[in-house]
């Protein structure tokens, strides 16, 4: 923990950890090669307009000449919406034959391409999840937690492999951002999913108060935010990311009221896991 936050303060202490001081550290955004750019936001090309074509004159056509064959969607949009189409007249005209003629080559024919299927729809739902943890405004049940709250039991007790994984982010130098507000009840409601996280975790954990009001008793080590909010774009309180000072990895974990037992998970799989990987 000493080791994490001697390199976070260490980033801070060149401009002051005053509340109203500029934050400059490896998140600047100034163009400079050895700099910690990755993160800034790029300028966007503008994509060229659509330009509407006049409609060509009818030419009158001999009934003999062959037609020309109707052009691929232009889009993206119409392009996926062909493809999905597509996929799912492919697996019911499969499932039909095989229903029909259940050879052996037919079955499998259909069961390799409904697991190519069933894989695409893991990667979706996964996507959804991680979409939904960096944005609260789209999660229903995060203006409506209590229910949540109810359900969720706060074990002790971690797998062999996120022990491993734990011991790992400690000693490459990770640690945890927790940005909260003095006047944000959900963000009380953390104090105690940090305390057992930290406990069982053994990971470094910075509370940065937004709105300048140090809750040191609740969260102890807090700090005032130095601009470490506005490079990470955080919006709404309570949020949390999992960062590393040193490579200056950064990684969404919640945005929002989360149990210990969904906060580690979430470290596990957006650690270990790619998107559809079975957990």
């Amino acid at each position: 923990m000493r080791v994490f936050l001697s390199l976070l303060l260490s980033v801070l202490s060149s401009q002051g950890m005053a509340y109203s001081s500029h934050y400059e550290s490896v998140f600047k955004c100034d163009g400079e090669s050895d700099r910690f750019n990755w993160y800034c936001k790029e300028e966007k090309e503008e994509k060229p307009k659509n330009v509407i074509k006049p409609p060509e004159p009818k030419q009158v056509k001999d009934k003999k000449a062959p037609q020309k064959e109707k052009e691929m969607p232009d889009s993206e949009f119409d392009k996926a919406l062909a493809e999905h189409s597509a996929m799912k007249k492919r697996l019911q005209d499969l499932l039909k034959v095989a229903y029909v003629n259940p050879t052996e080559e037919n079955l499998r024919t259909y069961i390799a391409y409904q697991n190519m299927v069933t894989k695409k729809a893991a990667v979706f739902t996964d996507k959804w999840q991680r979409v939904l943890w960096k944005s609260p405004d789209l999660d229903y049940s995060q203006k409506h937690p209590i229910a949540g709250m109810a359900k969720a039991a706060n074990t002790q007790e971690l797998s062999k492999q996120e022990r491993t994984m734990f011991k790992s982010l400690n000693e490459q130098g990770y640690g945890i951002f927790f940005f909260y507000r003095s006047d944000c009840p959900y963000c009380h409601k953390m104090i105690s999913p940090i305390r057992i996280f930290k406990r069982m975790t053994g990971m470094s954990v910075l509370p940065i108060s937004v709105d300048g009001v140090l809750l040191s008793k609740e969260f102890p080590g807090s700090i005032h935010d130095a601009g470490q909010a506005r490079k990470l774009g955080v919006e709404s309180t309570p949020s949390i990311y999992l960062v590393n000072p040193k490579t200056k990895d950064i990684k969404t974990i919640a945005t929002g009221w989360i149990s210990v037992i969904e906060l580690k998970d979430r470290i596990f799989k957006l650690v270990e896991k790619k998107p559809g990987e079975s957990y």
